[in-house]
């Protein structure tokens, strides 16, 4: 069995897959949206109460998206948030398809002769083209070895940890740009 990052929970979506996933980038998906004004430092705190209660207290590590976000909701309304039942919509961890869209980050990075410049240019062609189809979910792969490839690097290093936080904060500020035009969709890195 692979193991889990601390802050990850494998989610049991609607479909039956399985997919693992960020407990506090899922919340933050979840959470945020148009006209809501909660801090984004307290979704994050309430996440990290329900990923504790699940993986501490009841000794989990695989839940429904249905349960996390009923958790979720009843954490913020003990910090003393309203929390209303969203509107009947599709749901942003639903995938519209059966299966979620994956990609590998290793191949984007070796197709991308260019370097760096060229890697971004091409995730984000790719991330938008995805979204075109409104996929309920996008699984990126390989962010490690993608990273260890950007920095021609044999071994993980300082460098290689940098590159791997500015690809995840760059598929964030591209979804975020996304989202402002009504398209949801959750993204996982691995």
């Amino acid at each position: 069995m692979i193991n889990l990052r601390p802050d990850c929970l494998v989610f049991e979506l609607s479909t039956g897959e399985q997919v693992p996933c960020s407990a506090e980038e899922l919340a933050l998906e979840l959470v945020l949206g148009p006209g809501v004004t909660l801090d984004p430092e307290v979704i994050r705190n309430a996440a990290a109460a329900v990923l504790h209660y699940f993986k501490a207290e009841l000794g989990r590590h695989s839940v429904s998206v249905v349960e996390f976000t009923a958790a979720l909701r009843q954490a913020l309304q003990r910090l003393g948030f309203t929390v209303r039942e969203p509107a009947p919509s599709p749901s942003p961890t639903a995938p519209h398809h059966n299966t979620p869209a994956e990609v590998d980050l290793s191949r984007l990075q070796e197709v991308a002769r260019g370097g760096e410049l060229e890697f971004f240019q091409s995730l984000r062609t790719d991330l938008f083209e995805r979204l075109r189809s409104e996929p309920g979910m996008i699984v990126y792969r390989g962010l490690r070895g993608c990273a260890k490839g950007l920095c021609s690097a044999r071994r993980w290093n300082d460098r290689c940890q940098q590159a791997s936080d500015q690809i995840v904060d760059y598929l964030r500020d591209c979804l975020r740009l996304q989202t402002q035009e009504g398209n949801r969709c959750v993204i996982c890195v691995l």
